[in-house]
């Protein structure tokens, strides 16, 4: 099957994301969420140690260290590639799929079936079922089968305001790898390490 995560990653630009070893406190992360708040359709603002962060399309980009390059997401980016998405995604059983009006999980092949699951857990968190592909999923997992850059903070941000209302309870650690880093870059982490020291 031959899936080859480094590489991949690399071509499509979004090594870095990957790249770096993480110490995470749930309890930040939950903290969070439970004060959470759109400023207005774009931008989301929280307040963690007293500490205001905002979080938006250029601080994801600063946070995770990631260029603002490559394609991004629009609803109508598949008639840019005509049929080559469903061949793409589900290979052998491109025919069957072609017949569908939205792409079965079950149709896709193995490869695509692994990457969906590793971006259910990273990139492309989702609540409910795995096996649900939405219009960005098929986006990103295309531009990893073809070794296509995408824009990153782009994605993780389109697919945050997707999922924000639909969360069943924002006590929890959603995005989990993505807020730490955020929290990280906008300072709160320097305030939690301070009060821990000053506890001593």
């Amino acid at each position: 099957m031959g899936l080859k995560l480094n590489e991949t990653l690399l071509f499509c630009g979004v090594r870095h994301f990957f790249n770096e070893l993480q110490t995470i406190y749930p309890e930040l992360i939950r903290s969070f969420w439970r004060h959470v708040e759109f400023i207005n359709k774009n931008i989301i603002a929280s307040k963690v140690l007293g500490v205001k962060v905002v979080l938006s399309y250029e601080t994801i980009a600063k946070a995770i260290g990631c260029l603002c390059e490559g394609s991004t997401y629009e609803e109508s980016w598949e008639k840019n590639y005509d049929s080559h998405v469903t061949r793409a995604l589900c290979r052998d059983n491109a025919n069957k799929a072609s017949d569908q009006k939205t792409i079965i999980y079950n149709l896709m092949c193995e490869k695509v079936k692994i990457w969906a699951n590793i971006l259910n857990k990273s990139v492309l968190f989702k609540e409910g079922s795995k096996t649900t592909l939405f219009d960005l999923d098929k986006f990103v997992l295309f531009h990893l089968m073809k070794n296509l850059s995408l824009d990153l903070p782009h994605t993780l941000y389109i697919n945050m305001l997707r999922n924000l209302k639909g969360l069943r309870g924002l006590d929890d650690i959603y995005y989990a790898p993505l807020i730490n880093k955020f929290l990280w870059d906008q300072g709160v982490y320097h305030v939690f390490n301070k009060l821990y020291e000053d506890s001593k």
